[in-house]
């Protein structure tokens, strides 16, 4: 057992020397500096992945997540391309290995998302706060709609739905939008 032990502190100190690590940071920081807009999409990505599937995971009853409010940000700086695989990374991907579906449901909600992303992307000359609430606003009202008279949804849970995701992308919007732009 000891001569286990030896073995494996032997073997973490071999590999995470502080050379080592100071190299990796350095390469971190050269990422940072010199591909900076792919670095912060990186980044942007991983964590509203982590943050997805988290929700998908404890499977809270609304989403409130920031893949919305994030994607018409990178549809709008960067490219409607990028929005989208931004969506699908992001969004899609996190929740179904959190355990949700991709069914029908979920095509027709990815459909307005990219429906909206495609309109960001296309106003990217008027000032942000006057597409970005307007575009959450009508991607909430379609959903809902739609929710109901095509999916079926009860109507009280998509309009509380309606109402939360509201809230929650204002929030998004007012509280991180210019400090997201200052980075990008």
């Amino acid at each position: 057992m000891k001569k286990q032990q030896k073995e494996s502190k032997a073997f973490f100190r071999k590999r995470l020397n502080p050379s080592t690590f100071i190299l990796f940071a350095l390469l971190i920081i050269l990422f940072m500096i010199f591909f900076r807009k792919i670095a912060i999409f990186f980044v942007l990505t991983f964590l509203t992945s982590v943050f997805v599937y988290l929700n998908y995971y404890i499977k809270l009853p609304f989403d409130v997540s920031p893949v919305l409010f994030l994607s018409l940000i990178i549809s709008r700086e960067y490219s409607f391309l990028l929005g989208f695989l931004f969506i699908i990374s992001s969004g899609i991907v996190p929740m179904v290995i959190a355990g949700g579906s991709f069914d029908h449901t979920t095509l027709f909600y990815l459909s307005i998302i990219i429906l909206v992303n495609f309109m960001s992307a296309k106003m990217a000359v008027y000032p942000m706060l006057v597409v970005l609430i307007p575009l959450i606003i009508l991607h909430h009202i379609v959903t809902l709609f739609g929710g109901i008279n095509l999916l079926g949804m009860p109507a009280h849970k998509e309009i509380a739905n309606f109402f939360t995701h509201i809230a929650v992308d204002c929030f998004y919007i007012f509280s991180f939008s210019s400090l997201i732009i200052g980075f990008i």
